[in-house]
Order: structure tokens, then sequence, then C-alpha cells
């Protein structure tokens, strides 16, 4: 059945996986100048479980002639040969990604799968590499991308000017312009530096432009980009750091130090100072001589942290008589903190952390408020972070996600995968620091910390804040504003939300403890006249073609709901109403929401009413 490319349990794929590595001496000498198996799918099935060069021209033959089709088998083949195959091996792939046969998605992936070879491996095509140029002017952002990184691990210097206008493009695709600057940092050379310079110099330029080229400086030579930095992050708007110009010093060896030197006789405002102190804080490798010069320049005084006996006796009782536990969930939800990023509560939130689904059922007052003070003082097992250094100055550091001879994977604060090749890594260590910030929760009033910290005590207890066994959508992710939708929603209405636009840019976002979704906290996008809209979109992955019956809850007047691009009919009134969608086919299906802001829409929620054998409801990371 595996071999069939029948959907199968885990247990029984893994089997059948360990099957073919147990038992290769069986068939590998068959798979040498022909197919021992019954098509090309059931070898290529085999040959990935043994991931060696076993069968490699049947694979590729079959791949050109056709045999193997198909987004996932092209996917499974172009990974497959970037991990064992020759230079004349890639250059078939690239080939296959050049042909008219290949699908925008299965060119994305080849070129996904070469930028791993040229990255893990350093190897590359042995044809003509400047035939990527064809890449380079794709409108599909996947493709651009991997393209983009090729042309800098390639070394292809006619690539340069390509990669410079879509660097420039920044305010219409930050997107495509990082992956400019991505090429153009691995191109490197006086020609790079000059580029940047200038456009980090240019006070008249935008301010991402900016910080986009501080970062790109500082991730080739951070000494020179510490120069640039502190004039940009003085002009930094509302004190915050959205591009990341601190996150580039933080995530290379030498760059803590250049940025701490060259604020030794500068100034910086107070708010992108506190900004600065945070993300500083936060980083494993514990830079105090940078935290130390960033509270010098923006004048700061440094938190307290440790309570004595008397301030945490007197702290536990305004968190049981004062706290707040709803407010606390809000506090806890703000972009700023980055609770949600790093912790789960159930089966909302990142991966870095440990799951807080029953916190307050099993630790006490006190040691809630100590690991929100202190994080490193009380680090649960099996959490501890690892720091990496590359042969490069690189610098990851984060939770090990998986590895294997090849490569480590990092998975870092943001819940990024980091991907890093083991020949390259200079050292790894376990830290003694947490990766939650120390001074994370120094922008909160006390009353609020006594918020938050009511929250977590308050988790996995019997009430509100036990999380449900209601088949809630959690996970979400919420369009951000887009120049267009105001005009175009007047012709097409809430329906444009749910085109494939390419620059549309959504942004996770995750439920409540309770399974709603708030309302006020949706990026507010632009609708007929004053009005102002949040937009989420969903997936659930349908077993079969047939009904699925959901919930919708809310004010059912001012949402509108689509599956797919078909608007499903809700009521005009009335705040909670249940619904069958007819699904034409199995398979990934979208379902999109669109609520009018501002109108007392609040907290929203839509529960599927089918067990997961019907429809799975999809985490992030796979929509």
């Amino acid at each position: 059945r595996a071999l069939e490319v029948v959907e199968v349990d885990d247990f029984l794929d893994f089997a059948v996986l360990s099957i073919c590595r147990e038992h290769a001496t069986r068939w590998t000498s068959s798979a040498k100048d022909g197919n021992p198996f019954a098509n090309a799918n059931q070898l290529l099935f085999a040959v990935r479980a043994l991931n060696e060069a076993v069968a490699v021209p049947q694979i590729l033959a079959a791949l050109s002639n056709g045999e193997l089709a198909g987004e996932a088998a092209v996917t499974q083949v172009a990974d497959w040969i970037s991990k064992v195959g020759s230079p004349t091996d890639l250059n078939s792939v690239f080939e296959f990604a050049l042909s008219e046969k290949a699908t925008p998605a299965e060119q994305a992936a080849v070129l996904e799968s070469l930028a791993s070879a040229g990255s893990l491996r350093k190897l590359q095509p042995s044809g003509d590499t400047a035939r990527l140029s064809n890449f380079l002017e794709s409108d599909d952002l996947a493709i651009f991308s991997s393209a983009a990184r090729l042309a800098g691990l390639w070394r292809l210097e006619p690539a340069r000017k390509s990669l410079e206008t879509a660097f420039l493009g920044a305010s219409v695709n930050e997107a495509r312009s990082r992956a400019a600057l991505d090429g153009l940092v691995s191109l490197g050379g006086p020609a790079t530096a000059s580029f940047l310079d200038e456009l980090a110099k240019k006070h008249d330029a935008e301010f991402l432009i900016r910080s986009l080229a501080v970062i790109g400086r500082t991730r080739i030579n951070p000494a020179e980009g510490a120069k640039l930095a502190v004039a940009v992050l003085t002009d930094a708007p509302d004190g915050k750091d959205p591009h990341g110009i601190f996150d580039a010093f933080l995530a290379n060896k030498q760059g803590p130090q250049a940025l701490s030197k060259a604020l030794d006789q500068s100034t910086l405002p107070q708010l992108i100072a506190m900004t600065g102190v945070q993300k500083a804080s936060s980083a494993a490798t514990k830079p105090e001589a940078l935290v130390a010069a960033i509270q010098k320049a923006g004048n700061l005084k440094a938190m307290k942290t440790a309570l004595t006996t008397e301030e945490m006796e007197a702290m536990m009782e305004q968190v049981a008589t004062l706290g707040d536990p709803i407010a606390g969930e809000l506090i806890y939800r703000r972009a700023s903190l980055q609770c949600v990023v790093c912790h789960a509560i159930g089966e909302t939130g990142g991966l870095i952390g440990p799951n807080l689904i029953s916190i307050g059922a099993s630790a006490p007052v006190d040691y809630l408020i100590d690991s929100l003070l202190e994080p490193s003082k009380k680090i649960k097992e099996g959490y501890h972070t690892t720091l990496v250094t590359m042969k490069n100055g690189d610098a990851f550091a984060g939770a090990i996600a998986r590895e294997d001879s090849n490569e480590l994977v990092i998975r870092d604060a943001t819940g990024q995968e980091n991907r890093l090749a083991k020949s390259e890594i200079a050292s790894n260590n376990i830290s003694p620091v947490s990766l939650m910030p120390p001074g994370l929760t120094a922008q909160l009033r006390e009353d609020e910390f006594v918020h938050l910290v009511r929250f977590l005590s308050e988790l996995g207890k019997d009430g509100s804040f036990k999380t449900p066994s209601n088949r809630f959508v959690r996970h979400w992710e919420a369009l951000l504003p887009h120049d267009s939708t105001r005009d175009r929603i007047g012709h097409y209405g809430s329906k444009i939300f749910t085109d494939a636009i390419s620059d549309y840019v959504w942004m996770p976002v995750y439920a409540t403890v309770s399974g709603g979704l708030p309302a006020d906290e949706l990026p507010e996008v632009a609708g007929r006249g004053p009005n102002r809209i949040g937009v989420v979109r969903t997936f659930l992955d349908v077993k079969s073609a047939g009904p699925v019956k959901v919930k919708l809850t809310g004010k059912l007047a001012d949402l509108d709901f689509f599956l797919g691009e078909t608007e499903i009919k809700v009521p005009d009134s009335g705040s909670e109403v249940e619904l069958v969608l007819e699904m034409n086919e199995p398979g990934k299906q979208k379902l999109t929401l669109a609520g009018l802001k501002g109108h007392g829409l609040g907290l929203f929620s839509l529960e599927v009413l089918e067990d997961i054998a019907k429809a799975e409801l999809l985490p992030t990371k796979d929509f």
C-alpha cells in the first residue's frame, strides 16, 4: 500500500521505510541497471528510504519521460538528488526546471533543492548556470527567492543588476527584497558593499530600505554595519525596530561587540534603546556588554529582576486579590512580548518553550513569578538552548529540531528553522541561558505583570482557562494591509480576500484559550470609505468529498465567510449558526473570514463539528 502511494498511517509508513533499508541488499544490486519494483514510484520510495545514490539514472529518466510526475514526486526526486546526486545529476533536475513541462510549484521545489545542495554539499549543476537568469524575472516569490539564493551561491555576477532592482522594490514586496538581499550578500565584493553603504546613508530613503541595507552590510562585515546602524536606529519610527537591525547583530558572532563599540560615543532615543535592550536580553549568547552599551546610549536604568522574600510574598498576594486573568490573557497575547511565538497552550502557539496548557495547575505562583523575572533560574528539562557558531562567524541559538549526518536544524526563538551544514559548524554547545529574555517584562506596569501571572496561574484549572475539547480552529493567518483593497472591494466585495494575490502578506495569529479570535487584535485592512476589516484564513485537510459541519460564533451581521472562492451565506443577525460546507473533493480546503471592525465585532470563533477522520485542522506551518 505504501509503495502504491496509498495513504497510510505513520506507523505503517515507517515500517515500510525500515524494511527498504534493512533489506537493501536484496534489491540494490538489481537496481544498478533496472527497476526491481513494479514502477518508478515504488523505486523512488525505496531509494529515498535508503538515501544513497542508487538507481539515479532510472529515477532521472522517469522524471524526464513523465513516469514520475506531479509536484509531490518532483519535490521528492529533487530533494533526494540534492542529497546524493553528482553535479551531472543536479544539472538534470535543473534542466527539468527549465523545461516547459515543469509547473511553477515544481520549479520552486527544484530550485530550493539545488540551493540545499549548494549550501550543504557545495555542489552546483555541471551545465551553464547562467540559465538561472530565467527565474530571476519570475513573479512567483518562491521561485525568485530560491533563484536569488542560487545566484549568490553560484557567484553569478551577471545576476547583480536583477538582484539590485528587486531589492529596491522593498516597499512593494518586502519578501522579494529580502530574498534579493540574500543573493547580494552571497555575491559579496566591493560592489555589494558600496551599493548597501550608499542606501543606508541616504536619509531621504525609506526606513525599510535603509534598515535592510544595514542588515545586509552587517551580515558581510559587522564592524562596517555598526557604523551605519546608529544613524538609522536613531531615525526609527515610534522607537521600533520592525525590520530587525538589532537582530542582525545578535545573529553574528562579532555583531554585539561591533555594535557596542559603535554606541560607545553615541546616543539613542529612549524608545529604540528599550527595544534594543529587550532584543539583546533575549539573545541566548547573553551579550551583557551590548545591553550595557544600549542602556548607556539611551540613558536607561536597568530593571530589577530579583525579589526579596517580602517582595515575593507581597506580589503573590496581589496576584491572588487583584489579578484579572481575562486582562492577563490579552497581555500574554501582545506581539511585543512574543509569548505566543515561543509557547503553546495546548495546540496553539510556538514550539520553542514548554507547553503551558496546565502550568497553573502544576506550578505554584512564586515559581511563575520567578520564571518570568529570571527565566534562566528555572529552565525545564529538555528546553536548554543550543548555541551553534559557524566557521564564517554566524551564530545560531535555539532548540535542536532535528539532525542527520549532513545537517543540524536549529529552531530559534521566532520559530524559524535554520538548516546548518555540519561541515561548516565551528562549535556546538549547550547554554545555561534561557531563550526567554530576562528583561521581557520590563515593558509592563506592575498591575499588568500581576494580571499576566494570574492568567498563567489559572491555566489547566477547572474553569474558563482550561482548554476545551471542542475542535475550534486555533491556527489562522491574518492579512496585512494592502494598497489595492480599498478600490477593489467596491467592485468585488469581500471575495477579493480569497484571491491568490502574490503580494498579499499573511501573518500567523492564534485563538484564545476559549477558542475565539479577538477582532481588535487583527490588522486593519482598508475597506469602503472609513471601514476597516479584519481578514483571516485557515485550512482544513478534508479526507473525502461530502458535507462538513461547522459552527460560526460571533456578531454574524459583521462577518463574511468563504469556502475557497465561494461565499457561504451567513444570517444577517444573531451570534451563532451551524453551517454545512459541501466539499467537492478531498484535500486541503481554504476557509476565509472577513469581519467589519469597530462596530462591536469582538470575539469570533469557528468550530469544526466533525472528527479528525473526516476533517483535520491544519497548523499554520502546513498552510
